[in-house]
């Protein structure tokens, strides 16, 4: 079993099918304590093109198992077929469902070389932490964030729901406030389930979740951008539900445009005078020169609020 004991690790992964010699370096975007080990990689190249094909075509040959209540027979159907049914029925009991979770998939032998250190594990350092990952930047985030839920659900009393940040393991870790960067909504369901869990836990306002889309652009796009943040403030309003995201219970909206990097951190050495915050951004090297500006401009001028941001990076 593949073991790392730091949210925000690398390791190198080789498929033989794919390129025998080739090994290429990705986040763990799962947690230490996840049961499986997990990997988001964008199709962004000529391996991870060829990556993207490869599992098509493993999955085209996968099957599931499934039946229909009230039959006792067990049907087999490819995972994408199975897709196109589930849910057809005008209620859940007319409707399939798997009785196996576990898909069949031809694949080979994939080797793994890992857990390697990064930037970001240095977290831990600090009682107070900004997390900032540009497109698939996020996911030695979504690292972070996972092992947070998992350190919470440990410390949840099973009665209340209360969760004891007393005796939390990671007691230095006091303030997250995360930012994800992203061109495309699409790419916002990646996490939607764990974000909306973290907040429904976080009553003493522990943790902040901002997701920017910066991809509106064009005639008409400022018409169309309130219009649709109308839309989004009425269904938070109702439901405390951010449509554009899918996060559940979420205090912060997805916003629209790019952030205000200096406006944010500014509140943050006056919310915390007298601190260091830890800064971890992963992305592209622009934004990276944006931020380590803003950090160190307001480092030095921080005569009053006397709080030092201590700005960490890794680029892809």
């Amino acid at each position: 079993k593949f073991r790392f004991a730091t949210a925000g690790s690398y390791a190198l992964v080789n498929i033989p099918e794919i390129a025998k010699y080739e090994w290429h370096p990705f986040t763990i975007s799962s947690a230490p304590s996840d049961e499986l080990l997990r990997f988001h990689i964008r199709n962004a190249g000529d391996w991870t093109g060829q990556l993207w094909k490869y599992v098509r075509e493993m999955e085209s040959k996968s099957t599931l198992k499934f039946k229909r209540p009230g039959l006792e027979r067990v049907e087999t159907l490819n995972p994408s077929r199975l897709a196109s049914l589930i849910g057809k029925g005008d209620s859940p009991e007319e409707s399939m469902f798997p009785i196996s979770k576990k898909i069949n998939l031809p694949f080979s032998h994939i080797r793994i070389h890992g857990p390697n250190g990064a930037p970001t594990q240095d977290y831990l350092r600090y009682e107070r932490v900004v997390l900032v990952g540009a497109g698939i930047g996020v996911t030695p985030f979504a690292s972070i964030l996972r092992e947070v839920m998992a350190k919470w659900r440990s410390k949840k009393c099973e009665c209340c729901g209360h969760i004891n940040h007393s005796v939390h393991e990671t007691a230095m870790l006091q303030r997250v406030q995360s930012h994800w960067v992203t061109r495309e909504q699409a790419e916002l369901s990646w996490f939607a389930p764990e974000l909306s869990e973290l907040a429904s836990m976080d009553s003493g306002g522990r943790l902040e979740i901002h997701q920017h889309i910066t991809g509106m652009s064009g005639k008409g796009t400022e018409t169309s951008r309130r219009l649709v943040e109308a839309v989004q403030r009425v269904a938070h309003e109702k439901e405390s539900h951010d449509i554009i995201s899918g996060v559940r219970g979420a205090k912060q909206l997805t916003h629209f445009g790019r952030p205000d990097w200096r406006a944010y951190l500014a509140k943050i050495a006056q919310d915390f005078q007298g601190k260091r915050i830890g800064v971890f951004y992963c992305g592209p090297r622009g934004l990276e020169k944006v931020i380590r500006k803003v950090c160190r401009e307001l480092s030095v001028s921080s005569s009053q609020t006397k709080v030092k941001f201590v700005f960490s990076h890794e680029n892809f």
